[in-house]
């Protein structure tokens, strides 16, 4: 139970911390332009990253839809970015939170394709819900990742070659 409440409290830290960047960095991350009648919406509709590594950020799924779905995160850049869970389900009218970190040190454009399969309740494994569906059946979203070169303090910008230290 200690480590239940633990582990809350951390995702609400990190939530007002995501909120606090969010606000320092003029909403960087754009909310979702998508409507309430899109049966899925995904949070925020594009990413902007700061840091060249180590930024965690959250992505929700809403699930609007009256049916339940199976969620399969895939990336560009498997080595740049690292979802938590990788699969997933999302209930009839329920929120999946995704966690987001930021590995990749090399700067540049990315992109997250979020898969999605209307599922059975009596379903277990996600993964096996997309092994058993045909890729042409699967809905597929993209959200692009955008990062901002870093800043030294010099005011010249970091490449790959001359990282920043921190």
């Amino acid at each position: 139970m200690e480590e239940k409440k633990k582990r809350e409290m951390e995702e609400k830290e990190e939530e007002e911390k995501e909120i606090r960047v969010k606000t320092e960095n003029n909403s960087e991350d754009t909310p979702s332009t998508s409507d309430s009648s899109d049966p899925i919406v995904i949070e925020p509709a594009e990413m902007t990253w700061g840091a060249p590594k180590g930024e965690k950020r959250r992505m929700r799924i809403v699930n609007n839809s009256n049916e339940r779905m199976a969620i399969k995160m895939k990336c560009s850049d498997i080595h740049a970015y690292q979802f938590e869970p990788i699969f997933s389900f999302v209930g009839v009218r329920e929120t999946a939170k995704i966690k987001v970190v930021r590995h990749g040190i090399m700067v540049k454009e990315d992109k997250a394709v979020i898969m999605m399969v209307p599922c059975k309740d009596s379903d277990q494994d996600p993964a096996a819900v997309f092994k058993a569906t045909p890729f042409d059946q699967q809905e597929k979203r993209t959200i692009p990742f955008k990062v901002r070169p870093p800043i030294h303090n010099d005011g010249k910008l970091g490449t790959k070659e001359e990282p920043m230290e921190i």
